[in-house]
């Protein structure tokens, strides 16, 4: 083997040369073969020299950091090829800093494996930027949700409004029939018959308030068994009315918690759910509705997000049916086969989508309605696209209805 160049005169000397180093923007260590600092041209702040020098490597790093180094070094020091990883080190004055790290051989001048070179730039800032975006981007996502379901929710509260509406009706009904109740006049008549027991037969045919007794008992009788089947229908109306609502809100809680877990789900169970949050308007607006499935089985997806796209979807077909007078009102949902995909399709006969329009339906912040936000389709086709689906808009005009579609993979079967 050739012998290594002459150092030409003038080279700073080996302490000019660390304090060149100690200026360097990296971090520049040399180890051994078992990872032990031989050299560093400087130290993070809180470390002592004798700290570092002769201290394993792995020492400073965290637990879930070690096996990626450990496992990234053992490759340079068997191949001799060198490895870029990211690192980061929680320092002893506190704060995490990131790094850039460049990992390869040190070789002595026959050629001979000595141990490891680490150059590690620092990225603190980059990896700071990102995660804020990464932050950011989550609330993002939360803030979409949350907007795409205020329509959905106040939907739903405004249905539930309209059965509170219902139900102050019948307790008003229920609290005038307790107070002009007859009831209150059998105890009068129980103690005119206790107070004439020993001559109840003289009373009844000689006094004059006896011989109307039966009448009065007959009218008496016919009265409270009105009242009674009044407040029995007034009860009913009221349990049917707890009922939707307790249905309603409670399909609308489970669409409205955030998540995006695949879940195995009959679809039309899904859409069935998704109706039930507004059985109420449905029923008030004599909606007739069509749920229907040709698919079999199961299919894999966020359930989450699908009921969020299906109840935006359902609510849009129910406002635009609310518009449409002199004719029946008909709304159809179903899922249908699509190759390997399913597609839920919401279709209605309402007032209909102007077609220059049909292409600005999506956009954030777009709406047609006067209290409307544009969010809800907008985060509807967000969805879709986060779930490898699609979610498209169809219309013949106004006046004739819309159909959406909501297009996603199939999955398990």
């Amino acid at each position: 083997m050739s012998s290594p160049p002459r150092l030409p005169p003038g080279l700073p000397d080996v302490a000019t040369l660390h304090a060149i180093l100690a200026q360097a923007p990296a971090f520049i260590t040399f180890t051994d073969m078992d990872l032990r600092i031989l050299y560093s041209n400087t130290i993070a702040e809180g470390y002592r020299w004798e700290d570092v020098i002769g201290t394993s490597y792995l020492s400073f790093l965290q637990p879930q950091q070690k096996d990626k180094f450990l496992s990234a070094s053992t490759r340079v020091l068997e191949t001799g090829q060198s490895q870029h990883i990211e690192s980061y080190v929680e320092h002893l004055t506190g704060g995490r800093d990131w790094y850039s790290n460049h990992l390869s051989a040190l070789n002595d001048v026959d050629g001979k494996r000595r141990g490891l070179i680490s150059i590690s730039l620092t990225i603190t800032a980059q990896k700071t930027a990102e995660l804020q975006l990464e932050r950011a981007r989550q609330e993002l996502m939360e803030a979409s949700h949350r907007s795409g379901m205020a329509e959905v929710i106040t939907g739903v509260l405004h249905n539930v409004s309209n059965v509170l509406n219902s139900v102050g009706v019948s307790v008003s009904s229920l609290s005038r029939a307790f107070a002009s109740s007859r009831v209150p006049v059998l105890p009068r008549l129980a103690k005119l018959l206790q107070d004439n027991g020993e001559r109840i037969g003289a009373f009844m045919t000689e006094d004059p308030r006896g011989q109307k007794f039966p009448a009065l008992l007959s009218q008496l009788t016919e009265e409270l068994m009105s009242e009674r089947e009044r407040m029995g229908s007034d009860l009913s109306r009221l349990a049917e009315h707890f009922e939707l609502m307790r249905a309603t809100v409670d399909a609308q809680q489970s669409v409205a918690k955030p998540g995006d877990r695949i879940e195995d789900v009959v679809p039309l169970d899904l859409v069935e759910r998704t109706l039930a949050m507004f059985s109420i308007k449905l029923v008030h607006l004599d909606i007739k509705v069509d749920a229907k499935s040709e698919v079999g089985g199961t299919i894999a997806l966020d359930r989450q997000s699908a009921l969020q796209i299906l109840a935006n979807l359902i609510l849009n077909a129910i406002e635009s049916l609310e518009a449409v007078e002199g004719r029946p009102r008909r709304l159809v949902v179903r899922v249908v086969e699509q190759d390997d995909r399913i597609a839920f399709e919401v279709e209605d006969n309402g007032v209909g989508i102007p077609q220059s329009l049909i292409e600005r339906i999506f956009e954030h912040g777009f709406t047609t309605k006067e209290d409307g936000h544009g969010f809800g389709l907008h985060s509807s086709i967000v969805a879709a696209h986060t779930m490898n689906g699609s979610l498209s808009a169809h219309t013949k005009g106004p006046g004739v209805g819309a159909l959406f579609r909501l297009t996603l993979p199939r999955g398990r079967s």
